[in-house]
């Protein structure tokens, strides 16, 4: 028994009339009879009566016509709720967020004022120990001397982009450059300073994020240009616990100058770095070999545009911000 047998009989039932069906489903009257003889044959009992020159379903069509029914009203369900499903995964994005995670409230809350219908699935870790989902934007930061061209970015052991899903096989951008300063507690004895030699600092214990984090692998990457390896005294998988505890004085710690947010509600202040170029690329990556829908490619330029305007507002160089007594950042 074929669907085609089925839907032919149920527009014959409905029609009770062979010629008035064969129109209407746009095929010659003798293959429409003869696809019915052989449903017919397979049931082994008729389901149309004759009555003159029309037919009409007799007791045992209209049994079968209910079941017909079932069926063929099933079958259209089930394509409207799969091409629900499929508009619905063309307005999904997964963005995988292992870099500048502060501003995500402010990039989905402006994002989501255009575009209220998407949906979002967040991840902000790489190395979960579940499958991880088709991811389809990743934003990750690593140490500018790695990142060679900006839309092939290419790593060295240990660089920060190395620790992005598939990084050697996406397609990338730069959303942002930004110089690396030096955060640490407004009563710290370095604070006076108005800027830091990194060289001068391997004596003291750095507090940093996950050893798997963008910003630990820019940090060790600086210390091993400046001649050292950090000595970490804090680590931290969760960046919002990670300011609050730089407040602690368990450490000193590199952050990006730009991208973080204002530090002086933790009693935090910044420096500036004077002896190397300390500087971070954000970047935005996708798998090539993957079809991008629409949202995600939406969000893309969205986040080209955030970033591009972001930089424009940032200040060209980075200046030490607050004291013990005046606690003020400048890099918002």
């Amino acid at each position: 028994m074929e669907l085609l047998q089925l839907y032919y009989f149920q527009t014959v039932a409905r029609c009770q009339h062979i010629s008035a069906a064969a129109r209407q489903l746009h095929i010659a009257q003798p293959a429409l009879s003869q696809t019915i003889r052989r449903l017919e044959t397979e049931l082994g009992t008729p389901l149309f009566d004759r009555v003159g020159r029309h037919i009409c379903l007799n007791r045992y069509g209209q049994i079968f016509l209910k079941y017909t029914d079932t069926v063929l009203n099933a079958l259209a369900d089930a394509r409207a709720e799969i091409a629900e499903a499929q508009a619905s995964a063309c307005r999904q994005v997964t963005l995988c967020v292992l870099a500048a995670s502060s501003l995500l409230p402010d990039i989905l809350g402006k994002f989501t004022a255009h575009y209220p219908q998407i949906r979002f699935q967040i991840i902000q870790s790489a190395n979960a120990a579940a499958p991880m989902p088709e991811i389809d934007l990743t934003i990750h930061a690593a140490a500018r001397e790695t990142v060679i061209t900006e839309k092939s970015p290419k790593t060295s052991p240990g660089s920060a982009a190395a620790n992005a899903p598939e990084a050697s096989r996406s397609a990338s951008c730069i959303l942002l450059e930004e110089p690396m300063v030096i955060a640490l507690p407004a009563r710290h004895p370095l604070a006076a300073r108005k800027s830091l030699a990194l060289g001068e600092l391997s004596g003291q214990p750095f507090a940093s994020l996950h050893q798997n984090s963008n910003l630990f692998q820019i940090t060790r990457y600086y210390c091993h240009q400046a001649g050292f390896d950090p000595q970490i005294s804090l680590s931290c998988d969760n960046p919002q616990a990670f300011r609050e505890l730089l407040s602690l004085n368990l450490g000193i710690a590199m952050i990006p100058a730009i991208s973080w947010p204002d530090m002086s509600a933790y009693g935090i202040v910044t420096r500036p770095i004077s002896d190397i170029s300390c500087r971070r690329c954000l970047l935005l990556s996708w798998d090539p070999g993957r079809y991008l829908n629409q949202s995600a490619v939406q969000l893309r330029d969205f986040l080209k545009d955030y970033f591009a305007r972001l930089a424009k507002n940032a200040p060209l160089s980075p200046q030490p911000s607050g004291t013990g007594q005046d606690q003020g950042n400048g890099y918002q």
